[in-house]
């Protein structure tokens, strides 16, 4: 598989996974919203709450739990450890963490020749096909 068309996955793979996310938030609100009660102050604020703890969390455990994010698995795509060795929980975590600054994330990646993200470096991780 060539570089480019495992970039291109990872792109509409990452896409995938974001657009699953802004899903869940949405569903979230509109079933808060469903049990909520009158008083809109607290269910604004509490709406506000939940949209930046799904935002801010969800993204760091996308990877974690079947080692591969939806959007992953849909193109053939796993995470490797740079050494060889069976992939860690906390190199998932740590990978993901960047993706806070996603700006930087994106500007590293599009700048680098082996596309890894900065989660990646930090890690020591790779993605490539399954």
């Amino acid at each position: 598989m060539s570089s480019d068309n495992t970039t291109t996955k990872r792109i509409i793979a990452f896409v995938i996974d974001y657009f699953l996310i802004t899903l869940l938030t949405l569903l979230g609100i509109l079933l808060f919203l469903h049990y909520a009660g009158d008083d809109e102050y607290r269910v604004t604020k509490q709406i506000g709450n939940f949209i930046n703890t799904i935002v801010f969390t969800l993204p760091l455990f996308k990877d974690s739990f079947i080692k591969r994010s939806i959007g992953k698995r849909i193109f053939g795509l796993k995470i490797y450890n740079s050494n060889g060795m069976e992939l860690h929980y906390w190199q998932i975590l740590l990978r993901n963490i960047t993706l806070i600054i996603s700006i930087i994330e994106l500007v590293v990646f599009l700048s680098r020749s082996d596309k890894k993200r900065l989660g990646d470096l930090i890690a020591k991780t790779y993605v490539g096909p399954k």
